[in-house]
């Protein structure tokens, strides 16, 4: 299982590159999951929400955490927190995880992927200095110079194809 960490600052498009980024996978046969972290209470998944956007995308297993609770789209029990959310992934038999949020837990990981997403290069880059490698791609609305730091894709939001392709090599990698 593959973890990818979309990046960014509020509105800057997280949910939507993610709910592309699962109805493309899910369509091709792969088992793909979401994580959403919020900072005020949980809606619990109403029509139009994000949690309810990326379940409609294609996520077989959605879940929603905010500082208090944890909202999971199946029945299960005793799970609490990022890691035993992504146990129970593990456990699922999914093939890919997309997790928005957790920019200051993610961030510091170097056993996930990340994706930064931002309005401009000078956002990109004040994330870029706060994020520990692997960086799978930045996505700005313009191209940055990103040549100090280890990116893997440096594009614009509309070179989705680009983003779609190096990560379905990234889980065939896995596969064989």
């Amino acid at each position: 299982m593959h973890i990818i960490a979309v990046l960014g600052f509020k509105g800057r498009g997280k949910t939507l590159l993610i709910e592309r980024l699962t109805s493309n996978l899910s369509s091709e046969g792969f088992r793909v999951a979401t994580i959403k972290h919020t900072h005020g209470p949980l809606d619990l998944d109403k029509r139009g929400k994000d949690t309810w956007r990326l379940w409609e995308a294609g996520s077989i297993i959605t879940i929603g955490i905010s500082e208090n609770e944890l909202f999971l789209r199946e029945t299960i029990d005793d799970v609490s927190g990022l890691d035993k959310a992504l146990s129970y992934m593990r456990l699922s038999n999914v093939h890919i995880v997309f997790i928005e949020g957790f920019k200051e837990v993610l961030g510091r990981r170097d056993d996930v992927f990340k994706i930064i997403i931002s309005d401009n290069c000078s956002e990109a880059l004040e994330l870029l200095r706060q994020i520990k490698p692997p960086i799978l791609a930045v996505i700005s609305k313009e191209k940055c110079d990103v040549s100090k730091y280890n990116v893997t894709l440096n594009i614009r939001f509309e070179e989705f194809n680009t983003l779609i392709d190096a990560i379905k090599n990234l889980l065939l990698k896995v596969k064989r």
